[in-house]
């Protein structure tokens, strides 16, 4: 389901993308934890769709939930923790908030914000 997503993500099939993400969700979280790093990762998947179809607040607190498990498993999801915080500052200045989003990236301590 993840690919389908992925692919359709990739196509512009913005929402039903999001639909599938979710549904990937809830099922990885069931399977493994809602912490899993495929679950966090999926989550910045889903919330990068999410900001591109305007729905800021629940895009939000997907790459919130991102950042924080990504940032909290250490070395080894950089990349995906990179790309995650990199998204949600998107979905800040999406919304008129470049200083929100100058604050996510000095907070989290990505390279652009150090």
């Amino acid at each position: 389901l993840q690919m389908v997503a992925t692919v359709n993500a990739r196509l512009g099939h913005t929402a039903e993308a999001a639909d599938q993400f979710r549904e990937a969700i809830e099922m990885s979280s069931e399977l493994l934890s809602p912490q899993h790093q495929f679950v966090l990762q999926l989550r910045s998947e889903r919330g990068a769709c999410l900001s591109k179809l305007s729905q800021f607040s629940e895009a939000e607190a997907e790459l919130r939930q991102a950042v924080t498990g990504l940032l909290a498993a250490g070395p080894d999801q950089a990349a995906a923790a990179k790309l995650a915080v990199e998204r949600l500052a998107e979905c800040q200045e999406s919304q008129g908030r470049a200083d929100d989003a100058a604050r996510t990236k000095v907070d989290t301590n990505t390279p652009n914000g150090r």
